[in-house]
């Protein structure tokens, strides 16, 4: 449950501040921002230890998904 949570955090947060950097998302609130996945993942850890985080990196404008 709490990853639809978070994957709908995810499509409907703006996130065009967060631009070609990964995100971690966890309880529906982003808790880390950076270029360095181990960084952003070490600190989602030390504030929240043992639990399951979303992971996903922002795309650069222009980018197209399919």
């Amino acid at each position: 449950m709490a990853d639809n949570v978070n994957y709908e955090t995810y499509l409907h947060a703006n996130l065009e501040s967060y631009r070609g950097k990964w995100i971690v998302i966890f309880d529906e609130n982003i808790i880390a921002v950076g270029k360095d996945i181990k960084k952003i993942l070490d600190e989602a850890s030390k504030k929240h230890p043992n639990k399951k985080f979303m992971l996903a990196k922002v795309p650069e404008e222009g980018t197209m998904l399919y």
